[in-house]
């Protein structure tokens, strides 16, 4: 499946799954520890479009707009 074949509820998972894994664990993909707020959100936005739906990727980056902590 690819792009709108991918139910709503499962994009939205995979992006919130992303962040989380981002800012909370520590894994051999991303070598040196969590990462921060402001180091997730980047990351989040330069995927947007290539792994993420640029809606929902809008949609996060402006609700969690102004925030600085993990969520």
């Amino acid at each position: 499946m690819k792009e709108k074949e991918i139910p709503f509820e499962a994009r939205l998972i995979g992006l919130c799954d992303y962040y989380d894994e981002l800012t909370h664990f520590v894994t051999s993909e991303w070598g040196d520890g969590p990462r921060s707020h402001k180091e997730a959100l980047d990351s989040i936005s330069n995927l947007k479009g290539v792994y993420f739906d640029p809606a929902l990727v809008d949609a996060f980056l402006k609700t969690t707009k102004g925030s600085d902590k993990n969520i």
